[in-house]
């Protein structure tokens, strides 16, 4: 396994769901846009992460997000995200070094 993998560039490969990324908890950055997924899940062991780019997928909520202390950069255009205050689960919208898109 490559637990000491730091970039994981996985997008447009018709990914439904995120699974078997928790042993890989030096993952850094995580792109995974123009896939189908629909939630943010598992992400448990990935505290590491300071940029998920999960844009061009189905997700309508930003959860399971607030153990990322180190997340800088969430990118997440063209969901289904229906409402601004999803921001505010992520924290996102606070800090002025936060970019949110």
């Amino acid at each position: 396994t490559l637990v000491h993998l730091r970039c994981l560039d996985i997008q447009a490969n018709r990914i439904l769901k995120l699974e078997n990324l928790e042993k890989n908890t030096e993952l850094e950055e995580l792109y995974l846009s123009h896939n189908g997924i629909s939630e943010i899940e598992n992400l448990g062991g990935n505290a590491e992460l300071y940029t998920i780019d999960l844009s061009n997928n189905k997700i309508e909520h930003l959860d399971h997000l607030d153990h990322l202390t180190s997340l800088s950069e969430l990118w997440m255009n063209n969901n289904n995200i229906a409402s601004f205050e999803e921001l505010k689960k992520s924290g996102g919208a606070e800090g002025a070094g936060d970019r949110v898109s």
